[in-house]
C-alpha cells in the first residue's frame, strides 16, 4: 500500500508521534457502563427495526424474502439483549437505567436501517476492541473479548445485509468510549454517564478519490491550524491533511475509514493506548469504501440497490457514506445528552 508513503508526503514522518499525550483515565465501571450503553443502542435499534418493517418491505428492499433478514435481525437482538443483561448484572447499581432512544432517522427504509446497521456494528467492534486495551481489572478482559467476537460475526452479517463486502478487510480499529459516543450519541437521550462524547462529525455531500472533503460544522475553531485525519484498518497511522485541503488518497482501500478533525498536524495514532486523543477537536465520522464483489449480499438480496455517493469511476469502489452519518439529525442541542453538554 501506499498509506505510509502518503503520510510522510502530506505530513512528515511518524517519529512525530512521541509528541506529548494528553492523558483521560477511565475507571473500570465507566468502561462496563460504556459498553452497557452501547449494547442498549443496538439491542433498542433491532427491537425498533423489526417492529418497523413488514415483509414487502423487505422484498421492496431487494431481498429475496424477508425470512432470512427477519431471521438474523432476530438472533443479533436475541444476542444484544444478552449482552445489556449481562453487563447490567455486573454493574449491579452503577448501571446506567432510563436511557431513551430514537432512531427515526435511521428506519426511513429497510436498506438506510440495513445500512446504519453496518456502522453500529462496525464502531461497536472497535468500541469493543477499546474496552480490552483499558480495562484496568483483567478479569473483565475474558467477558470484554467474548462479547467482542460476538459483535464481529454481527458486523459481517450486517454486511451482507447492507449490500457490502462481507469481510472487507484484514483489520479493524480500537476506538475510546468518547470515539463511539460521538457516532451514537445522537440517538440517546436521559443517561447520565460521566463520559462526554467527543464532537460529533458530519459529512457534507460525499466522498470522491481525491476531491476535497466537505464538513458540514462551521463552529470549529478558527484560532489555530485545524487537520484532518483518515484512519484505516491496519495502518499504524492517520493520514493527517489540512482541514482546506483534505481529500480521499487514491490508494486502494477497502473496508471501514475513520474521519477526525485535530488540532495537531501530527498523524494520529491507531493505537489508542499511544494517541494524542486530547488533539481531538471532533469525531470521528465513519464511511465504507466497498471495492470487492458482494457475493453473499448478492444471494440474500439479489435486486437490491444502492445509491453511492460519487463512486469514482477510475478506482472501480463504490464509496458510500451511509448509517450513522448525522446527514439527517440536527446535532445543536445537546443539553439533555447524557445530562451535560457538549465540551
Amino acid at each position: 500500500m501506499l498509506w505510509t508513503t502518503l503520510i510522510a508526503a502530506f505530513v512528515f514522518p511518524v517519529v512525530s508521534l512521541a509528541a506529548p499525550l494528553v492523558r483521560r483515565e477511565l475507571e473500570d465501571t465507566q468502561l462496563l457502563q460504556f459498553l452497557n450503553v452501547l449494547e442498549q443502542v443496538e439491542s433498542n435499534f433491532y427491537k425498533q427495526t423489526l417492529a418497523k418493517f413488514k415483509d414487502d418491505d423487505y422484498v421492496n428492499a431487494g431481498f429475496s424474502d424477508a425470512a432470512v433478514p427477519k431471521k438474523l435481525l432476530q438472533d443479533i437482538l436475541n444476542d444484544e439483549n444478552a449482552h445489556t443483561s449481562f453487563l447490567a448484572d455486573g454493574l449491579q447499581g452503577a448501571a446506567l437505567r432510563g436511557c431513551s432512544f430514537n432512531f427515526k432517522h435511521l428506519l426511513t427504509d429497510v436498506r438506510v436501517a440495513m445500512e446504519a446497521a453496518r456502522v453500529l456494528e462496525q464502531v461497536s467492534v472497535a468500541g469493543y476492541i477499546g474496552a480490552g486495551l483499558l480495562v484496568e481489572d483483567k478479569n473483565f478482559l475474558l467477558a470484554i473479548t467474548s462479547m467482542l467476537t460476538n459483535e464481529a460475526r454481527h458486523e459481517s452479517a450486517m454486511n451482507v445485509l447492507g449490500g457490502g463486502t462481507s469481510v472487507p478487510q484484514a483489520f479493524d480499529f480500537a476506538l475510546r468510549p468518547e470515539q463511539v459516543l460521538s457516532v451514537i450519541s445522537p440517538y440517546i437521550s436521559g443517561c447520565q454517564m460521566d463520559t462526554t462524547p467527543n464532537k460529533s462529525l458530519k459529512l457534507e455531500g460525499g466522498l470522491e478519490s481525491g476531491k476535497i472533503i466537505k464538513f458540514a460544522q462551521a463552529d470549529f475553531p478558527t484560532d489555530r491550524p485545524l487537520f484532518c485525519q483518515i484512519l484505516v484498518g491496519g495502518e499504524p497511522a492517520g493520514l493527517s491533511q489540512p482541514l482546506e485541503t483534505c481529500s480521499l488518497p487514491v490508494d486502494k482501500i477497502s473496508g471501514p475509514i475513520y474521519m477526525y478533525i485535530t488540532d495537531d498536524a501530527a498523524p494520529l495514532a491507531a493505537n489508542i493506548l499511544n494517541q494524542n486523543f486530547g488533539s481531538i477537536i471532533a469525531g470521528p465520522a465513519v464511511a465504507f469504501v466497498d471495492d470487492g464483489e458482494a457475493v453473499l449480499s448478492q444471494v440474500v438480496a439479489p435486486q437490491m440497490k444502492h445509491e453511492p455517493f460519487a463512486a469514482p469511476e477510475s478506482m472501480g469502489e463504490e464509496i458510500k457514506v451511509i448509517g450513522i452519518s448525522h446527514a439527517q439529525q440536527p446535532l445543536d442541542d445537546f443539553d439533555n445528552l447524557f445530562g451535560k453538554k457538549q465540551k
